[in-house]
């Protein structure tokens, strides 16, 4: 239901707009649903939890599409395009543990909601972390065929700052607004606990 509701507010102000607006965004941070279950200093292990953060993405993702199909339909002009927030995650040493655990982490907080919505499919790596946590997604062939078709036209993306991932235990940690976890050795920290890393800029966009 909330996809027709949804689908029809977009369409109203693609209708409304058009002519006047040529660039549109159709979530802002998307993947800030699984984000939060892992970053911050959250450790949520509720399979529930993941069951319904998943489910309740795959929706979007399908909202996202018809109305990209949508917007193209009405305006050939028109360029619509996901939004990303963009937390950079390194490893904190080059233990092969922590450079595979920095990459799944990667991979669920950013590439997940980025590859769906710009390439039109779920990654291979999706099974993985369903199945890390017994989810099972209600998707039918009409969603499949929807996001494939919904592709977005640009990748855009937030960013405010990185964060340490590693399996090992560190006693250096940082703390402060939506902050949390190891501190990186090498970046200062403003005074909201934030890592100051430009260079952290240019990863996120793939």
């Amino acid at each position: 239901k909330m996809i027709d509701m949804y689908v029809k507010y977009a369409t109203t102000l693609f209708e409304e707009y058009r002519g006047l607006v040529k660039y549109w965004l159709t979530f802002n941070e998307i993947n800030s649903t699984l984000l939060m279950l892992s970053a911050f200093g959250n450790n949520v292990t509720d399979d529930k939890v993941y069951q319904h953060a998943y489910q309740k993405l795959h929706y979007q993702f399908v909202a996202s599409a018809r109305a990209v199909k949508i917007a193209h339909a009405l305006d050939p002009n028109y360029v619509v395009g996901n939004m990303i927030c963009g937390i950079v995650d390194y490893p904190l040493t080059p233990d092969p543990k922590d450079i595979l655990a920095n990459r799944h982490m990667w991979e669920k907080n950013i590439f997940y909601c980025g590859d769906v919505q710009a390439k039109g499919k779920y990654p291979t790596y999706a099974k993985r972390l369903w199945n890390e946590h017994n989810v099972h997604l209600d998707i039918t062939e009409q969603d499949r065929k929807d996001l494939l078709e919904g592709k977005v036209d640009i990748y855009t993306f937030s960013y405010y700052m990185s964060n340490i991932i590693t399996t090992h235990e560190v006693k250096d940690n940082v703390g402060g607004n939506f902050a949390a976890g190891v501190k990186h050795p090498y970046l200062k920290y403003s005074e909201w606990g934030w890592a100051t890393d430009p260079d952290g800029l240019p990863s996120v966009s793939y």
